[in-house]
């Protein structure tokens, strides 16, 4: 697919897109590389005080200055809407600003006379309510783990009318997609890929990053953020009962409760651009995936698995539905022992020498190559007016 127009209602901000890298940005990225790609950045800050506001802005205006992208087909843009969610009128008037904006934006890009794709990335009331005011050719609704904790029946009421009004869904997991099937009938499985130009244990660097020295391994790593699915008391149990391990996280993991207070083989290292990660990768001696089991990980398809496994790592989860299909590459913990137990188990194997390489089959496809290869297949034939034969 080519010399298409796709306007992106993203979830992300310029500022913080190397440092948090995940779906959105891997296809963005990749779909800009022959189309044009107008990014609308998040607009959070929903119902706050004037001060907080104003401390928001300026933070994110300081990131977003700060950041460096380089593509010539993707271009950001931060538009303006009156911070304040749920009130009929005002969704009306931030429709009407926000479709203004956007339409005033693609003709200072000369791109005003092209009718677009519209792709939503986060089922939001802007995007919802200003959808209809944009013409376009196709609307998707990429659906990949659905966070609602803050307000769990709007939020399930914003993503159900999302699915509606889209003309195709992609769901990340199993669970996902089986819940849209029933609303849409044009709802197809798109699985996380990998970016093997990244993470490839042929191609990571030996030496060691520097805010890993001195740490004592072994190193039992993870690269994330500290998402509301973030299982801090099992973290915090295997330091207690592991002192002599070390426990490394890379990536925005706020500790805001003060788990790791008194763990002092806790690491908290902070946020990496993408292409930094595969270094810390490779110096992990097991990488892990401490998710809660509840209700929002029935639904979630953890983009760093196939990253972890790329760079020949072994791997230790909590349960995850979509897991059960790769269990011959990762150990999967009912509780807490039994993570720990896989842990050990990862350990005394690596000392035996005993490296796993058949996982190298399984990462080579499912790339994001392949997952855009099955995207583009689908959008093309549905605006063929057929029907696919993938879902």
């Amino acid at each position: 697919m080519k010399g298409e127009l796709i306007i992106f209602f993203g979830g992300r901000s310029r500022g913080d897109w190397e440092t948090s890298w995940q779906r959105e940005q891997e296809l963005a990225t990749r779909i800009s590389k022959d189309n044009r790609v107008p990014y609308i950045e998040r607009l959070g800050s929903i119902n706050r005080n004037p001060l907080d506001l104003c401390k928001r802005f300026w933070n994110r205006v300081k990131k977003n200055s700060k950041a460096q992208i380089s593509s010539e087909n993707l271009s950001f843009y931060f538009p303006f809407i009156i911070p304040i969610h749920g009130i009929y009128f005002i969704r009306k008037l931030n429709s009407l600003l926000l479709s203004y904006q956007i339409k005033r934006k693609l003709k200072s890009l000369n791109l005003n006379k092209q009718k677009p794709i519209i792709w939503v990335n986060s089922a939001t009331e802007y995007a919802i309510d200003t959808l209809p005011r944009l013409e376009n050719k196709l609307t998707v609704y990429d659906c990949h783990q659905v966070y609602f904790h803050n307000q769990p029946e709007k939020g399930k009421r914003l993503d159900e009318k999302m699915a509606q009004l889209a003309d195709l869904v992609f769901a990340d997991s199993t669970n996902i997609y089986q819940g849209k099937k029933e609303i849409n009938k044009n709802t197809y499985h798109i699985p996380q890929g990998v970016n093997l130009t990244i993470f490839d244990e042929n191609k990571t660097e030996e030496n060691i990053p520097n805010d890993l020295k001195g740490i004592i391994p072994p190193l039992i790593g993870y690269i994330g953020s500290s998402h509301p699915s973030f299982d801090f008391d099992l973290i915090s149990h295997l330091a207690e009962k592991k002192p002599h391990w070390s426990f490394v996280l890379v990536g925005r993991i706020e500790d805001k409760k003060g788990k790791f207070n008194s763990r002092s083989n806790v690491y908290l290292l902070g946020a990496r651009r993408h292409e930094e990660l595969p270094n810390y990768l490779k110096h992990f001696d097991v990488c892990i995936i401490p998710y809660l089991v509840n209700e929002h990980t029935k639904t979630v398809f953890p983009t760093k698995l196939f990253e972890y496994l790329a760079v020949g790592k072994p791997v230790v989860s909590t349960y995850m539905p979509d897991l059960v299909k790769y269990a011959k590459f990762v150990k999967i913990a009912k509780d807490y022992q039994e993570f720990l137990t896989h842990i050990e188990n990862s350990l005394e194997e690596q000392k035996k020498g005993n490296k796993r390489t058949d996982f190298y089959s399984l990462v080579k496809e499912n790339t994001w190559e392949k997952r855009l290869d099955d995207i583009y297949q689908i959008i093309s034939i549905h605006l063929n007016g057929k029907r696919s034969t993938l879902r």
